[in-house]
């Protein structure tokens, strides 16, 4: 069985910090909990025990955790702002079929690839907390939308969300996914706008962007962002492994296999990298002029998603994406063997 988490994990990471004893960790991160609330009442007191529960019923592997997230100097700024990492692991992750072990695995590969392979500047305002816009598009009447990526508002989903957002600052499609080291990059929620605002806002950005659904632009970009990284397997929660499978109404196989998911194991769809389309001359011609404009906005979201991602790279030498992996990932985005020049989404 693998560890949970390894040891000198933090060998290399340049702000590594250290180590504090496990019983200094444990009374604080108690003290630390702020998410629970600062005034005594029923729900901040039954949060202190179900961590209390958890954490000494499994004493050695909290104490572990406790040193991975002690490790380094961005890492307790995450915890700062996130105490609920603390007993993330505790509960159910990305798939209700992860036990504790492989859920503390994901956790720890995703920061841990944050640390070593995320631009800096990027990974620093996240981990603190931040919501960081990463670009913005143009629908077809000049209307801007913006991509922002930030934490989910519901961890269980995932540790980072990639968001599409209005001007109006309305959330239109949201992605919840976490790098989970050899597990691939698993989303473990996709959604669409607020539900109070109803089907109008969709309806718009549609006509706006050619036809391209908020969801399957997320999901593209999704994509560009597992091939910049090379990362191979890409994968989606199955609506029954799902933490809140009782609560949501989408219908998420669907969607996977609407877009080549086959089931995997633990609760998810393989996803393909790549979304296959019909190549444009298979098309009838009165739909070709629709379908490239379609492609053209698509086109432009992955520019502008590879820009961002590439402008914020690291100077010092890591395994972050270089201008080469960059180019190559958008050369990547587009064609395919046998098919037209923009017959991928």
């Amino acid at each position: 069985m693998k560890a949970a988490v390894s040891e000198g994990w933090m060998d290399g990471v340049a702000d590594a910090v250290a180590p504090r004893a496990g019983g200094v960790l444990l009374l604080q991160s108690f003290r630390g909990r702020w998410d629970l609330g600062h005034a005594p009442n029923l729900r901040q007191l039954r949060g202190y025990a179900h961590y209390a529960r958890h954490s000494l019923a499994h004493l050695p592997r909290q104490l572990n955790w406790l040193r991975f997230l002690d490790g380094a100097e961005a890492m307790r700024q995450a915890v700062r702002a996130d105490p609920g990492l603390y007993g993330r692991w505790h509960r159910p992750f990305m798939s209700r079929e992860l036990g504790p072990d492989a859920r503390m695995r994901l956790l720890q590969a995703h920061y841990r690839f944050l640390l070593e392979r995320f631009p800096p500047r990027l990974r620093d305002k996240l981990l603190r907390g931040h919501d960081v816009r990463i670009g913005t598009l143009r629908l077809r009447d000049g209307t801007p939308v913006h991509l922002h990526l930030r934490k989910p508002a519901v961890r269980a989903m995932g540790e980072l969300g990639l968001y599409l957002v209005s001007n109006d600052k309305e959330v239109l499609s949201s992605c919840s996914f976490t790098f989970g080291g050899e597990e691939g990059l698993l989303i473990g929620a996709i959604q669409g706008a607020w539900s109070f605002l109803g089907r109008n806002p969709i309806r718009a950005f549609t006509r706006g962007s050619h036809g391209v659904r908020p969801k399957t632009l997320l999901l593209t970009l999704v994509r560009v962002l597992a091939r910049l990284y090379g990362i191979e397997r890409l994968r989606g929660v199955a609506k029954a492994a799902h933490p809140f499978a009782a609560q949501i109404h989408a219908d998420y196989d669907a969607f996977w296999r609407e877009n080549g998911g086959v089931p995997g194991e633990d609760g998810f769809y393989e996803l393909p990298r790549f979304g296959a389309r019909r190549p444009i001359r298979t098309l009838p011609s009165k739909h070709r002029a629709a379908r490239r404009r379609r492609e053209q906005f698509l086109d432009e979201a992955r520019a502008v998603f590879l820009r961002a991602m590439d402008w914020r790279v690291p100077t010092a030498p890591a395994p972050s994406p270089s201008a080469e992996s960059v180019r190559r990932a958008a050369r990547e985005a587009a064609p395919a063997a046998g098919l037209g020049p923009r017959a991928l989404a």
